[in-house]
């Protein structure tokens, strides 16, 4: 859904008397969705006032009505939906890469994909951004130049993570590119793309409401289940409070119980 359609804001005046993109019609848009269509709204409410902030820059919006629409920002009255893979399923998304019905560079890709996410924790913008010079494969140390913030940060890899990238590069020789991770065209991913990447490949195995970030919580909740220390994961993520981190840990009750019986 685009904004000429929420608005048909086609011949909208400089100052128009009765705007199109108004507090009401915006309150009426945003009400006309249920509390846990929160993440439609926000996109909405974003979407328009990153169109009216053009707008204003073009002198044909009023700034005024504009901070008007600011109280509309929607809330989140139902938690977020939290999803995440346990290592049997996220052994089970790699092993799938394997046999995808596409060429050796596509099956590789995806399963590069996968495995990086989930033992490096990157966000999606993060993996999207790498370079090759970001990635010194001797040294198993990974740069992230713009983390969330801009605050650039270091990370290793294993070797599960070091041979697969070897493999992979010798794969993607054939493409000229400073970008790492490249798509089946030879370029590189940005995150809508990678988003459909991953919720492509697990929706195929039946695992709902998968996505890149899912794999950053499988991340903290494999490891921290394995005793690794909480504030290296902190620092792996690139969160500044232990909370944050603590807060990705998806650990099941069935899995505490199974862990308590062997205490």
């Amino acid at each position: 859904m685009n904004i000429t359609s929420l608005f048909n804001i086609k011949g909208l005046g400089k100052y128009p008397s009765k705007p199109l993109i108004s507090v009401d019609n915006l309150r009426n848009v945003l009400g006309s969705y249920q509390p846990q269509n929160y993440s439609t709204k926000r996109n909405i409410y974003d979407a328009i006032m990153s169109f009216t902030k053009y707008l204003i820059e073009l002198d044909k919006f009023s700034p005024e009505i504009r901070n008007k629409l600011k109280a509309l920002k929607p809330k989140r009255y139902l938690p977020a939906k939290k999803t995440s893979l346990n290592e049997t399923q996220l052994k089970t998304m790699i092993a799938a890469c394997d046999e995808m019905k596409t060429n050796y560079y596509g099956r590789l890709s995806n399963k590069v994909i996968v495995v990086f996410l989930a033992n490096t924790g990157l966000r999606a913008f993060e993996f999207c951004k790498l370079k090759l010079e970001d990635i010194n494969l001797e040294a198993k140390r990974v740069y992230v130049r713009l983390g969330k913030g801009n605050k650039p940060r270091e990370i290793g890899i294993n070797t599960e993570v070091y041979e697969l990238l070897l493999e992979y590069l010798k794969a993607r020789l054939s493409f000229d590119s400073e970008y790492f991770f490249l798509n089946k065209d030879g370029k590189p991913f940005t995150v809508d793309r990678l988003n459909k990447k991953i919720s492509g490949l697990a929706n195929k195995l039946g695992f709902k409401g998968i996505s890149p970030h899912s794999l950053r919580r499988s991340f903290v909740t494999i490891n921290a289940a394995k005793g690794r220390p909480l504030n290296h994961l902190r620092i792996a993520c690139g969160h500044a409070d232990l909370s944050t981190t603590q807060g990705y840990c998806m650990t099941s009750v069935d899995e505490v119980v199974a862990a308590m019986r062997e205490w």
